[in-house]
């Protein structure tokens, strides 16, 4: 398995329908919505995938951003495939992201948010949402959608910087 970097503006066909179709798997979203995002999306936004034959097996997208002054990444659509679960895919995906650069994120489900202390990230009471500033194309263009703005919750986990 190999772990790439692509800005999402450079994605090619096979690795666009591979990430429609592990995002659908995980997320339930429809093609529609993750076409508008792949689109909409600054131009700085990074795709890290995880692929073996040509399969995308995991995934997760790395925004621009900056969290009270400090140059920040939000990791969003973290996920694995099904059948890929268990392997420490997601947690090589997640080491990548952090090595540089500060990330933060809003897990989806409470239950995931042990999954992220054991990786690093700390909870943030002081609900992220206030704290963040998306580049101004971030902005135009996903939280029109409103899918990310529904998706900050009153808190956050963060890596590599204290709030």
């Amino acid at each position: 398995m190999t772990i790439s970097n692509v800005f999402v503006n450079g994605l090619n066909e096979s690795r666009t329908d591979g990430i429609i179709s592990l995002w659908s798997e995980a997320f339930d979203d429809e093609r529609d919505f993750i076409e508008t995002f792949l689109r909409g999306v600054p131009s700085e936004t990074t795709a890290v995938l995880c692929e073996k034959d040509g399969q995308v097996t995991g995934m997760m997208f790395l925004i621009p951003a900056e969290v009270n002054g400090f140059d920040c990444k939000l990791v969003y659509a973290l996920a694995t495939a099904k059948d890929f679960r268990k392997q420490g895919i997601a947690t090589k995906l997640l080491e990548s992201a952090s090595e540089t650069t500060p990330t933060f994120l809003a897990p989806e489900k409470a239950s995931l948010i042990s999954f992220y202390e054991k990786r690093g990230y700390k909870v943030t009471s002081k609900g992220i949402e206030d704290s963040v500033n998306f580049v101004e194309e971030a902005v135009e263009n996903l939280i029109r959608f409103n899918h990310l703005k529904c998706k900050l919750k009153p808190f956050g986990m963060i890596k590599g910087l204290e709030l």
